[in-house]
């Protein structure tokens, strides 16, 4: 059974049990998904099935999982600021880091920081900032 499939000329149900409990957000409208279909690089005909929007680490295993199983494949989208095209879906599941944007944390002393997947660099610079530190400016990067 397709876990993620609709019949031809059927609604799509949301078959797959795990990903329903933990309710991870998933669109699949067109003009939902559109903005995710590109990046800086501005690579033509980008296509997914749906985008998947996890909001925590054990969200992104268990789509992870459900793909694997499914032999689906997946592309991951950050901030979609590369300059090469790799953010971008030719197929498959989209699977958005957007809500893993967290400052997990700042050692000032070991000069490290620690943030998950989705934070911009404009977030980490703030909290560099906060800290009375500087985080140099990435020239390949505008997020």
């Amino acid at each position: 059974m397709d876990l993620w499939r609709a019949p031809p000329g059927q609604a799509l149900v949301f078959r797959c049990p795990l990903l329903y409990i933990l309710n991870v957000q998933v669109k699949t409208a067109p003009d939902e998904i559109q903005d995710y279909l590109r990046d800086t690089s501005n690579m033509p005909d980008g296509h997914a099935e749906r985008l998947i929007m996890p909001s925590s680490i054990e969200e992104v295993q268990a789509v992870l999982r459900e793909a694997y199983a499914a032999k689906i494949p997946v592309t991951i989208s950050g901030a979609r600021t590369g300059t090469v095209g790799g953010a971008i879906p030719f197929g498959g599941w989209l699977l958005s880091l957007d809500k893993l944007n967290t400052v997990k944390s700042l050692d000032r002393t070991a000069m490290k920081i620690i943030v998950e997947p989705g934070a911009t660099l404009d977030e980490v610079k703030k909290a560099a900032e906060a800290e009375g530190l500087l985080y140099p400016p990435d020239p390949t990067e505008w997020s």
